[in-house]
């Protein structure tokens, strides 16, 4: 009776359930955390270049004016500016929360706790609660770095206060769905890199799916009814669509879009006269309707989590059951061996067993790890790609380039994310099996220990390139793809993966937690494919900045010096930086390669490829894709030869 009483008062206390020992314990540690403050540093660094990018862009666009005109362009720079903080403010958003916390529990798992914990006094609501709360203050803070530049820019004018506050709750309440999302995986998961990496993929299904099957259903009912129309309202429910929302109300000039139910269509009176409009509810602004679904769907999840977590810890009293863990099973007696008429001997008992390690048993170890857990698992997952093919063949036809140039987008997409995600742990595992001591004391050179690591990461994200490759090759068998289109596609998803495999074994080298090697691993990707684009942009802006200045203005020509430095080795620096982003990539060269079925037969266009700036031939291409994979090839190489270089100081190995 004692126990209800005591749960009872938890509930009715929202303050001790959110703000207990639990949270006050969490947020002390992330405060005496380096990765907590290089997290919020990139975070300033990040928004400060997009600011400046921006602005300098935009004033190289506008030029000298006159004061009126200047005070236009000012008051148009301010929603350039916001859309730009809140595309990168979301974006941040989504991917940092499930890394903030994805080691909820898996750290105290890590660190031998997690059976004292469950031996105090306080409920699984108070332990989930806790670990959440915990992560959304993390969460406030960064939020609070990023709106005193959306505030700033009010001062061009233009803008209202409704965007501000618009941007910030879309972007929070997405984060508090991840953060939820992260928590309730971090309680089955090893490693915090797995949660994390699960829970940004299970929130990508939430905001996606709602629209995706309303997209299906619509296409369907459009071959049926010819007035069938999308229902434009399912949007509300993603993130992404709401911000292009107010992307685009904002770029035009006009108020943030409502969420409008019609509860009844027009009617014309059955005697004439005028129609009777249609009766419409006003929900809300759409932003509110996203919030509101966002934070909706983490209180769910939460109380989720907390009634697992209570199964959990009531349903088994020991401490290896705990929380999903395999309980060992009873011991069988051993069956009497039954007598052979001729006795094995020593020798042959020992070749049975022999199995050859070689030269590098980290190596033999790690390609033996099962990719799916299980044989059982992988023949499942198998037949499901295998059915999977021959379903989208039938609905979507052999010949239709889109569906393979989608597989290569989904393929590309995936290998990026297992390749941000899944390669920042390989030494936590080593750690937190306490192997990790023992390992260094072996005679395995460093170079044997990263090889075996690296090689070991990069069979575990195999099978879905090898699910896009067979879908490619069946195609090219059947004439619907360039032969050479397999290997353009091949290079352009494998050749970054093993770069981001590479910079996640050196930071999971120098730092103990995965999930700090796993934000710096995404800080990477974002600095490769997201920032870098600064450097073309914000180049003549800046040239142009410093020929406007006083005395410089009249000395020179402006446009005449701008135009000269616009020459062909800066386009071919545009078209190179274009090149390393794997999505433009595959558009640039492999999807050319694509030919589409037609009555008649195969129509095999000519094969356009185009950059930026360039146009490249089928064997241009191809130097192309190979010359941007053996950057990434070198830069891999590079990275491991750093890592092996630092291993004796960052592995604390003696010699």
């Amino acid at each position: 009776m004692s126990r209800v009483w005591r749960q009872l008062k938890a509930v009715a206390n929202p303050f001790a359930l959110a703000f207990g020992p639990i949270f006050q314990k969490e947020v002390r540690t992330a405060g005496r955390r380096r990765a907590t403050y290089i997290l919020r540093s990139l975070c300033c660094l990040g928004l400060l270049l997009l600011l400046i990018g921006v602005f300098l862009v935009r004033r190289a666009e506008t030029g000298v004016q006159g004061a009126v005109a200047s005070l236009q362009s000012m008051q148009q720079m301010a929603p350039a500016m916001t859309l730009a903080v809140g595309w990168f403010f979301l974006a941040v958003m989504t991917v940092v929360p499930p890394i903030l916390a994805g080691g909820s529990l898996c750290d105290e798992r890590r660190a031998r706790t997690l059976d004292v914990l469950m031996t105090t006094p306080m409920t699984a609501g108070q332990i989930v609660c806790g670990k959440l709360t915990s992560r959304i203050v993390q969460i406030i803070v960064l939020a609070l770095l990023v709106a005193p530049g959306l505030l700033a820019v009010r001062i061009f004018g233009g803008l209202s206060a409704e965007v501000i506050g618009a941007v910030t709750a879309l972007a929070i309440s997405t984060a508090v769905l991840g953060a939820a999302l992260a928590v309730l995986f971090s309680m089955r998961q090893k490693r915090a890199t797995l949660a994390a990496f699960f829970a940004l993929l299970t929130l990508l299904l939430l905001q996606g799916a709602p629209s995706v099957i309303e997209g299906m259903r619509f296409f369907h009912a459009r071959d049926l009814f010819s007035d069938a129309a999308f229902r434009s309202n399912i949007l509300a429910t993603c993130s992404p669509a709401t911000m292009l929302i107010i992307h685009n109300a904002v770029s035009a000039g006009r108020d943030l879009p409502h969420l409008i139910l019609e509860t009844r269509a027009a009617s014309q009176p059955p005697g004439g006269g005028p129609t009777i409009p249609a009766a419409v509810l006003d929900l809300g602004p759409t932003w509110a309707i996203n919030a509101v679904y966002n934070l909706s769907l983490a209180a769910l999840i939460t109380l989720y989590t907390t009634v697992i977590l209570r199964r959990a810890m009531r349903a088994t009293s020991s401490r290896e059951a705990l929380l999903g863990a395999t309980a060992r099973a009873p011991a069988q007696k051993s069956a009497e061996p039954k007598e052979s008429a001729e006795p094995e001997s020593a020798g042959e008992r020992y070749a049975r067993r022999d199995r050859t390690v070689g030269g590098n048993p980290v190596l033999w170890r790690e390609v033996r790890q099962p990719t799916f857990g299980s044989r059982l698992i992988f023949r499942i997952v198998l037949v499901l790609a295998v059915l999977a093919l021959g379903a989208l063949y039938a609905l979507a036809g052999l010949g239709n380039p889109d569906l393979h140039a989608v597989l290569a987008y989904i393929g590309i997409a995936a290998v990026m994310l297992q390749a941000v995600f899944l390669t920042s742990g390989p030494f936590a595992g080593e750690r937190e099996a306490r192997t990790w001591d023992v390992l260094l004391t072996t005679t395995l050179s460093p170079r044997q220990i990263l090889t075996g690591k690296l090689l070991g990461t990069l069979r575990s994200f195999w099978f879905i390139p090898a699910v896009v490759i067979t879908d490619w090759v069946i195609a090219s068998a059947f004439g619907y793809i360039h032969p050479f289109g397999v290997l353009l596609i091949a290079l352009i998803m494998i050749a970054p993966g093993i770069l981001l495999a590479s910079t996640g074994l050196l930071f999971s080298l120098r730092f103990r937690r995965p999930v700090t090697a796993g934000a710096l691993n995404v800080a990477v990707a974002a600095c490769l494919w997201g920032f870098v684009w600064f450097l073309p942009l914000a180049l003549p802006a800046i040239v142009r900045a410093i020929l406007y200045l006083p005395g410089v203005l009249g000395l020179v020509n402006v446009d005449l010096t701008v135009d000269r430095f616009l020459d062909n080795h800066y386009l071919n620096f545009i078209d190179a930086i274009f090149a390393l982003n794997p999505f433009a990539l595959a558009h640039a060269t492999a999807l050319p390669c694509l030919h589409e079925a037609t009555p008649g037969g195969i129509a095999k266009a000519p094969f356009e490829s185009r950059l930026i700036t360039h146009e490249l031939t089928l064997d241009q291409a191809l130097a192309v894709v190979a010359a941007c994979a053996a950057f990434y090839l070198f830069a891999a190489a590079a990275t491991v030869a750093l890592a092996r270089w630092k291993f004796k100081a960052w592995s604390g190995r003696s010699s």
